[in-house]
């Protein structure tokens, strides 16, 4: 039985069926039964279906395939990295069991003494040089051009009269002390020029620097600070009362401290210069401040160099390192042919340069680099490894054929190097355009500085603070010796001139009713260590005749910190996170902390200085004084001063009645109108004779 459906595209009651598809339905008799709706199939539709899911399963195995590939590549990144760090560990403890052994065999086998010979020769200073570079240097200032700005010898002696007064001169000390906008140097050097001035007549300058000193006490004690005394030193009066205190312990200082510092001085170096520095930072192999350890590995191996003199004599043997720049090769030769020659009259380092004689080369001349470095980056600074130096190699000092201005002026162009010194020591050479032994990757890209930190061999820094175990056993009687001279350990008779301030101190904190003992204790503390010897050993040049270096100072900063922990009454608990430099001398301090305290009672037990001893003690002063004072130079920048804040102090001047009764605003004024008249210039009277 066959069955004919014919499509309808109404349903029966001839209502269009939605969607244009026909309905199916089947009817019997009475029964209809709608089966539903007729889709024809779309060929074209179908190859679309096939086409979208072929797409889709391309699509994932690409993504699959793609997800394998970068897992695969991340697993062998993870497998190389593995691999170099794995490597990187192995160097890492190579490096350390390497410094371990060494640092144990240098603390079992270097930690002997120095040798006394070498330092048998005293360097210390003049008391004339001693003055001016005291009072001079430390400022910056020379008085070479300072004539030709002066006035006429007849202004300058009515300005000398007018500091004849005591009242005169404490004006300009105020003055000064309530500008608010005048800097520590600017005080430093007025200070300077006031002692420089006064010290022609030196009771009359012990007078008014003792003066001074009772009204700042009275002064300090009102404005309830009283325990910064001498401490930060930021006031003229503080500034004067230690300068003239360093003048009047020369004398002690120079027979029984002189010789302790000298022979720390020399120990130091020599204990520095036995490894490696670096010309740029400073940072050596051996030294005692952790600031300055270099943490570089470096070629220490020694070179033994055959040294020509400038007039022909020698060979000579130098010892030298081969990371060593020509510049220090200069100093070690220098060192070790005038060993027993003080520094200011050996030749300058630029005077001379030094030629290498090489078999295959010929004559070869050193320098420390090889002119502007076209690439951008530091430029590193050539070394004795770089020109081929080895043993037994002959080199000649012969007379430098370039002007030292011009290498200074090479070097001076960044603005940030110092030539103070540069006559007579190595260069300073700035870090942002030199490089010696370590790395520079602070001035470099980060790209490049990825590129170095690969190829520089890592190590831990903790490992080498070892070495400060090393150069501390080497140099640590001399430190000790050193410090038990400043404490009078080996000496029962003080200083006159001392014992006399440390009783003005207490009579002025007794007369200010301040009873606490440790406050007049903590005054003498501060004024006799921290204002005179924190300072001489922090500027060694002052006392004696010696080289300084970047290395250098950083040792001496510890010694200084160590002398100042040694007269602190407040004991500070060490850790594991305290400084280095603490914890270094830490026994050492205990054991000279309760020494310092009973200085101070030692010296109050000393029976009272009678005005005759006082006197004599300012006459040997004052005999050693006559042949070096050049106060005209003083008093004319003084004056220079003086006339820049005329109008302040003619006011300070009339307010006060006894300046005033004296007539001293006048005389000023005077003095100040004969100073500005041109006339009276120096030029004028020179055009004039013309």
């Amino acid at each position: 039985m066959k069955l004919r459906s014919v499509p309808l595209f109404t349903i029966p009651t001839g209502v269009p069926i939605v969607g244009g598809l026909p309905l199916v339905s089947v009817t019997v008799g009475r029964l209809r039964t709608e089966l539903g709706l007729i889709e024809y199939v779309d060929p074209i539709a179908t190859l679309r279906l096939w086409v979208l899911v072929i797409t889709a399963l391309a699509a994932l195995c690409s993504v699959l395939v793609l997800l394998a590939f970068l897992w695969k590549k991340r697993r062998t990144e993870r497998e190389r990295d593995y691999r170099k760090i794995q490597m990187q560990m192995e160097h890492l403890e190579s490096n350390v069991r390497k410094e371990c052994k060494q640092a144990f065999a240098e603390l079992q086998t270097t930690m002997e003494s120095c040798g006394e010979d070498d330092y048998e020769g005293m360097d210390v200073t003049t008391f004339p040089e001693f003055l001016h570079r005291l009072l001079w240097e430390d400022n910056g200032w020379t008085h070479s051009t300072s004539l030709y700005v002066s006035t006429l010898p007849v202004t300058l002696a009515q300005f000398d009269a007018l500091l004849s007064s005591k009242q005169f001169v404490f004006s300009i000390v105020e003055t000064a002390e309530s500008e608010p906008t005048m800097s520590p140097g600017e005080k430093s050097m007025l200070s300077s020029l006031l002692i420089a001035v006064l010290l022609r007549n030196f009771q009359y300058c012990t007078d008014i620097v003792l003066s001074l000193l009772r009204a700042h006490i009275a002064k300090s004690v009102h404005a309830g600070n009283s325990e910064l005394l001498f401490r930060k030193s930021d006031s003229v009066v503080e500034k004067m009362v230690a300068k003239w205190l360093t003048i009047c312990l020369y004398e002690s200082i120079s027979q029984y401290q002189a010789h302790k510092y000298n022979t720390l001085f020399k120990a130091l170096k020599y204990q520095t210069e036995r490894g490696p520095v670096d010309a740029v930072t400073g940072n050596a192999r051996y030294t005692i401040n952790e600031s300055k350890l270099l943490r570089e590995i470096v070629d220490c191996s020694y070179v033994d160099c055959l040294v020509t003199n400038l007039d022909g004599r020698g060979p000579y043997t130098v010892r030298a390192i081969a990371c060593d720049t020509i510049s220090q090769l200069k100093q070690k030769i220098l060192d070790n042919i005038f060993k027993r020659t003080p520094h200011s009259q050996r030749p300058a380092i630029t005077s001379f340069d030094l030629e290498l004689f090489c078999p295959s080369r010929g004559r070869m001349l050193l320098s420390d680099w090889s002119g502007p470095n076209t690439l951008k980056g530091p430029t590193k600074l050539n070394t004795l490894s770089h020109y081929g130096i080895s043993n037994q190699s002959r080199i000649a000092m012969v007379p430098s054929e370039k002007g030292s201005a011009n290498y200074r002026n090479s070097l001076a162009d960044s603005g940030k190097s110092s030539w103070s010194s540069l006559d007579r020591s190595s260069p300073v050479y700035p870090p942002g355009r030199f490089c010696h032994l370590s790395s520079p990757s602070r001035t470099l890209t980060m790209e490049k500085k990825k590129k170095i930190d690969e190829s520089i061999p890592k190590s831990i820094p903790e490992v080498y603070l070892t070495r400060l175990l090393t150069s501390k056993g080497t140099v640590q009687k001399y430190i000790e010796d050193f410090l038990e001279s400043v404490l009078f350990l080996e000496s029962s008779t003080y200083p006159p001139i001392l014992k006399r301030v440390f009783d003005l101190l207490e009579e002025e904190a007794a007369r200010n009713g301040m009873t606490d003992h440790q406050l007049t204790q903590q005054w003498k503390s501060n004024l006799y260590i921290l204002r005179v010897w924190v300072h001489l050993i922090k500027n060694p040049k002052i006392l004696l005749d010696v080289s300084e270096s970047i290395s250098q100072d950083g040792n001496l900063s510890v010694v200084a910190q160590t002398l100042m922990d040694c007269f602190s009454f407040s004991e500070q608990a060490l850790g594991a996170h305290s400084p280095s430099s603490r914890l270094l001398f830490a026994k050492e301090v205990a054991r000279l902390r309760p020494l310092s305290s009973d200085l101070f009672r030692r010296i109050r037990r000393q029976p009272p200085v009678c005005e005759e001893t006082f006197i004599e003690s300012l006459n040997d002063v004052a005999n050693d004084l006559r042949d070096c004072t050049r106060s005209t130079v003083a008093l004319s920048e003084l004056l220079t001063w003086v006339r820049g804040n005329g109008v302040r102090l003619i006011e300070v001047l009339s307010a006060d009645d006894v300046c005033a009764s004296q007539r001293l605003p006048s005389r000023l004024s005077q003095v100040i109108n004969l100073s500005l008249d041109p006339a009276d210039h120096i030029y004028s009277t020179i055009l004039d004779e013309a």
